[in-house]
């Protein structure tokens, strides 16, 4: 086509169209484009740059400790058996130290409490020995006097056997593997004394001789009239004895207390 260039005209026209119609990805009809805030994407960037920083101290950390283990592993690893070891045997070995302590802050807390008094005969250290004459500590309620002898069974994996009103027996078992098995371990044996001497009357108060064990051990036993043994637990009256272990005396103590004092629970509603 020539002169008006009509062809080339209407093609122009065409995509000039075309061109009107494009609608940009980021535009649709009825929606505007959403820019975020300064404040927001400076937030953003600086997590960015946190979690980038965390990740970089990981990695350097990672990096000294592989470089360390590979100049000091078989140092590092030695260390690392004896410190482990160290750990064990000093938890085992202060195991009754610390039922020990633990006992005397609950008994002390209960002490002001409930305003009771208590006196020491014994320190610390030496009530870990068993002395049958020797008071470890007289605990005066409103309305009882305890006194209160300490016995230390060191081991769990034991039995208690009260024989008579002269001597009780401790027993320790070995713990059973392939190591005592092939090496015969047998059990341990030790006698205590007990002493028969009554317990100390002061006014109208009761006196209590108390056998306190602490730390327990796995099971106690009496003899009766037959010579059977015959389990028991805390609480028993066993020749002339209170036996409690040291939750059940706690407990006890405080319960009697109320119970002398008030009356027991039934006499309460009975009452009312």
């Amino acid at each position: 086509m020539r002169g008006n260039g009509s062809f080339w005209t209407m093609k122009g026209k065409l995509k000039d169209a075309q061109k009107q119609d494009e609608v940009p990805l980021y535009r649709s009809y009825g929606v505007t484009r959403n820019y975020r805030p300064f404040l927001g994407s400076m937030g953003t960037g600086a997590l960015v740059a946190v979690a980038l920083w965390i990740v970089g101290l990981f990695a350097l950390v990672i990096s000294f400790g592989l470089v360390a283990f590979l100049f000091y592993g078989q140092l590092l690893l030695v260390t690392l058996f004896y410190l482990l070891v160290g750990i064990i045997l000093v938890t085992v070995s202060t195991r009754t130290l610390r039922k020990r302590m633990k006992f005397r802050r609950r008994l002390k807390k209960l002490c002001r409490k409930e305003g009771y008094r208590l006196e020491y005969r014994r320190s610390l250290l030496s009530s870990f020995s068993w002395d049958e004459k020797q008071i470890d500590f007289l605990l005066n309620t409103k309305t009882t006097l305890y006194e209160v002898r300490l016995l230390t069974l060191k081991k769990y994996n034991a039995s208690l056997l009260f024989e008579s009103e002269e001597t009780m027996q401790y027993v320790t078992y070995p713990y059973r593997n392939a190591f005592t098995t092939i090496l015969n371990f047998q059990p341990k044996c030790r006698t205590y004394p007990l002493d028969q001497t009554p317990a100390t009357v002061r006014g109208s108060r009761t006196a209590v001789k108390v056998l306190l064990v602490n730390p327990v051990c796995r099971e106690m036993f009496y003899k009766d009239g037959d010579g059977a043994r015959v389990a028991t637990g805390s609480g028993a009256e066993l020749f002339g004895y209170t036996v409690f272990t040291a939750t059940g005396f706690l407990e006890t103590v405080k319960r009697n207390d109320e119970q002398m004092r008030y009356g027991s629970p039934q006499e309460r509603e009975i009452g009312h």
